[in-house]
């Protein structure tokens, strides 16, 4: 795993200085603050994200989640979840969401359903690697972990 120096160098060699710097600045800000988040969405990365809040820079923030994503830097994996009539939120494997999204078929219910579509969503989740990271960063010197 890289350093968070390292992994903002690299940001910066590739986007430059630019909104996609500035968004992973933040988000790598925040994970460092909060070790233990496990949920990341887009509304919440709007919210990192100086002038955001309004999807302004939804692209910025797509760009900077795909790389974060990646098998270079590995920072964050994709997580999908499907909402149920209550707004309940049920985790759902990649191959749940393809043959759901392909077929138009609630998992849930086994039944067909035409608004599928609408009720899943992506989110994104520190890896383990960032987990650890963050752990032993926040760990005061000497202490075992």
């Amino acid at each position: 795993m890289s350093s968070e120096r390292q992994l903002l160098d690299e940001f910066q060699r590739i986007f430059g200085q630019g909104p996609e710097y500035e968004i992973a600045q933040q988000l790598l800000s925040f994970l460092a603050r909060n070790a233990d988040t496990t949920y990341i969405n887009l509304q919440l990365v709007r919210q990192l994200t100086p002038g955001g809040h309004a999807g302004d820079r939804d692209s910025a923030i797509v760009r900077t989640l795909q790389f974060l994503c990646g098998d270079a830097v590995h920072v964050l994996e994709v997580g999908f979840e499907l909402f149920d009539d209550e707004e309940h939120a049920h985790k759902l494997s990649k191959d749940e969401v393809r043959v759901a999204l392909e077929a138009n078929v609630n998992p849930l219910t086994g039944e067909r359903d035409p608004d599928i579509r609408r009720r899943v969503a992506m989110y994104f989740a520190p890896t383990v690697e960032v987990m650890t990271f963050l752990a032993d960063k926040s760990s005061p010197p000497g202490a075992q972990a």
